[in-house]
């Protein structure tokens, strides 16, 4: 693990603030504002039926308390958040993310990521297409990303983001453009030390009416890593399609998403229903169906899943806490340049804090999302019962009227 240098002047910054939002994040962004394409972004902008029924089948349409209507992905791993799983690729759009999950088209390039405290991550739709909407940090050999609040808006330069240290993905920043990031990620409890050594490098620019996704300088990570970062083409999908890498293009879905025709204020947003039967796209102006089930009802197999769920929580959150163990036990050893030992033990005191409050933050997002996947079990089961009580009956009038119209011969004889 690289040695964090250069401390000292950082690490009063670390003990005087609260104990996750340990920086602020400033913008130094570049960007060209004349073009149409907007840089900012405006709740309940998007006409969400793009991407409602095309995202139905991986995750559940929710009303949040702040944003409305947004969707949050049903089935991820105890350690998922946005921006995570997937790799980066350099195109003529800037740093663009290949996602591995299979709605990653959508999500992961339109509209703005938040942490909702029932919901946990919640994607709120977006209109304007980008290679990613991200927040960069980099320096003193590291690279971080994480998902861009929808509060912010990179055009109006200097900014305070305010965004946790832990909603950030660290990695060294040779290792940027490799194809498999996850292995290379720093321990997240490590977070809260790399802010204060790193620099907002977010810089969003409009070319030709396209999002263009600076970050973290191409020529640096060639540089430190000692070979090219290869440069590939946008090849536009015509239908909705995992994002991946095809020789030198990387095929993304990338439709034109309208306006809402009208956007409501978040008390108009949440009276509103649905009518019986919608004409035209669903917009924010009109409310979906109730959530869809998990994908097993058996309340065995699910019980068994999430019970597997929460013994790879632990799991990961012992290995997290050997590996940032091993990482302090070595700084102890040889001692990062110009941080005193008093700094360096309130240094590890602070990661070991962070680690805690990361794992109940990750424990309480999992028992949550698996309360809601019973409750949806549960009430399709109902379902299906009522409807096989239902047909049940239907079978039962349908042979009483059968015996009554066979013994109407028999009376006419007598």
């Amino acid at each position: 693990m690289k040695r964090i240098s250069a401390m000292s002047a950082a690490f009063s910054v670390l003990l005087a603030a609260p104990l996750l939002m340990v920086s602020v994040v400033r913008a130094e962004a570049a960007v060209d504002i004349r073009a149409d394409v907007r840089l900012g972004f405006h709740v309940g902008e998007a006409d969400v039926g793009v991407f409602y029924d095309a995202l139905a089948p991986y995750g559940d349409w929710v009303d949040t308390d702040r944003y409305g209507l947004c969707w949050t992905p049903r089935v991820v791993e105890h350690d998922w958040r946005p921006y995570y799983y997937g790799h980066w690729v350099y195109t003529d759009y800037g740093w663009t993310w290949v996602g591995d999950e299979e709605w990653g088209w959508g999500p992961y390039h339109y509209g703005r990521w938040a942490f909702d405290p029932a919901y946990g991550w919640v994607w709120v739709p977006g209109s304007v297409w980008a290679p990613a909407w991200v927040a960069w940090r980099w320096g003193d050999g590291y690279a971080g990303w994480a998902p861009l609040p929808p509060e912010v808006d990179p055009s109006m330069g200097p900014a305070d983001y305010g965004i946790d240290p832990l909603s950030f993905v660290f990695v060294q920043d040779r290792y940027l453009p490799d194809p498999v990031l996850v292995d290379r990620y720093v321990p997240p409890a490590r977070n809260v030390t790399i802010v204060n050594v790193t620099r907002n490098v977010t810089n969003y620019v409009v070319v030709d009416n396209q999002v263009v996704n600076h970050g973290v300088p191409v020529e640096h990570v060639e540089r430190v890593s000692g070979r090219a970062v290869p440069r590939v083409r946008v090849a536009e999908q015509a239908a909705p399609a995992p994002t991946r890498v095809r020789g030198n293009e990387v095929a993304i879905f990338k439709p034109t998403v309208p306006k809402a025709p009208a956007t409501p204020t978040r008390g108009q947003a949440a009276t509103r229903r649905p009518p019986a039967a919608t004409q035209g796209p669903l917009t924010t102006t009109q409310r979906p169906p109730a959530a869809a089930p998990p994908a097993t009802t058996d309340p065995a197999e699910l019980k068994r899943r999430q019970a597997e769920e929460q013994q790879r929580l632990q799991a990961k959150e012992a290995q997290e806490r050997e590996q940032l163990r091993r990482i302090h036990e070595q700084e102890k050893s040889a001692p990062p340049a110009n941080v005193s030992p008093q700094q360096l033990e309130q240094q590890h005191q602070a990661e070991e804090r962070a680690q805690a409050e990361h794992e109940q933050r990750q424990k309480q997002a999992l028992e949550e999302r698996q309360a809601r996947e019973r409750k949806a079990a549960e009430q399709a089961a109902q379902q299906h019962q009522g409807r096989q009580q239902a047909q049940n009956e239907k079978q039962k009038n349908e042979r009483q009227k059968n015996d009554k119209e066979k013994k109407k011969p028999e009376n006419k004889q007598q």
